[in-house]
């Protein structure tokens, strides 16, 4: 009997190590998988506080991206002395100095002549007038402008205007939808200067067409931008310059165009042209400041 007892009791003595070791087995794996989620806990803690941190700097970022705009960035417009500038561009023209191309051309005569900008030919013999400002700038900030103008036409959405610029650089063209016919917006003075000089003109009057054009439909864009009380948002908000078409501009017909009275094509005074072509920029640069505000995609 007390032989059984003792059997019995080792067996259940082994039985109950047994479920102790199955017990510590089962706390060490418990304790091992506690561990290991403590440690993803903090790895994931970590990578959530570091993602914290580049998500609020990206949001500086953004706030600081929003403040900037393509046009403004890829079509920077600023001055240098009297001239406006267009990426780094200067528009415009100076009083002409003669430069004589032999000491015994100085009659009063050929200084008459050297002083009239047009007469740039650059002809053997003949006194040779030179500008500040060289063609070949003239021509590129010219077309610089006239893209700018042809990206707001795409950016206001106006699909079908009268006249489009086809922009090529320094040899950027203007044409007529309708008509296709097209107007050279580049020049350089040469022997049979009058028909390109006219064709030069009436493609700035052309490109001063396509920004009052442009300005009417900002206008409307800011106007019908109102809140729900039916306000205003941009109180007071005027172009720097008015821009005035002169003429009939109906049934393909070119007339003139003044920016605050002053002509927009050439008329031989230097210094006029040059404030007309930096009122010009100036009303550009306000345009874009405002598409940026008022027009979303």
């Amino acid at each position: 009997m007390l032989v059984q007892k003792i059997k019995a009791v080792r067996s259940e003595r082994k039985r109950v190590y047994q479920q102790n070791q199955a017990f510590d087995n089962v706390m060490l794996l418990w304790v091992h998988r506690y561990n290991a989620s403590l440690k993803e806990r903090s790895h994931a803690l970590s990578y959530y506080l570091t993602q914290q941190t580049r998500l609020s700097e990206l949001k500086d970022t953004q706030e600081k991206l929003k403040q900037l705009y393509v046009l403004q960035d890829v079509f920077y417009i600023w001055h240098r002395g009297p001239f406006v500038t267009i990426n780094g561009l200067r528009l415009g023209m100076t009083d002409c100095s003669a430069i004589v191309s032999s000491p015994s051309n100085t009659t009063g005569a050929l200084e008459q002549q050297a002083n009239s900008f047009w007469n740039n030919n650059h002809v053997i013999g003949s006194p040779v007038v030179e500008n500040n400002v060289p063609w070949h700038e003239i021509n590129a900030s010219l077309g610089m402008m006239a893209l700018l103008m042809h990206t707001l036409h795409k950016r206001l959405r106006i699909f079908h205007p009268r006249y489009m610029v086809h922009p090529r650089g320094s040899t950027t063209k203007v044409l007529s939808r309708k008509t296709k016919q097209e107007w050279d917006l580049f020049h350089q003075p040469t022997a049979f200067q009058f028909f390109a000089r006219r064709n030069w003109n009436a493609a700035l009057n052309i490109m001063g067409y396509i920004l009052f054009e442009i300005i009417n439909e900002v206008n409307r864009v800011v106007i019908t931008s109102n809140d729900d009380k039916g306000v205003r948002r941009e109180e007071d908000w005027t172009i720097p310059f008015d821009v005035t078409l002169e003429g009939d501009w109906g049934n393909e017909r070119i007339g003139t165009v003044k920016i605050r009275g002053l002509d927009v094509a050439f008329n031989g005074d230097a210094v006029e042209w040059t404030k007309a072509m930096r009122y010009m920029a100036i009303d550009l640069k306000m345009v874009v400041a405002l598409v940026a505000k008022y027009v979303t995609d």
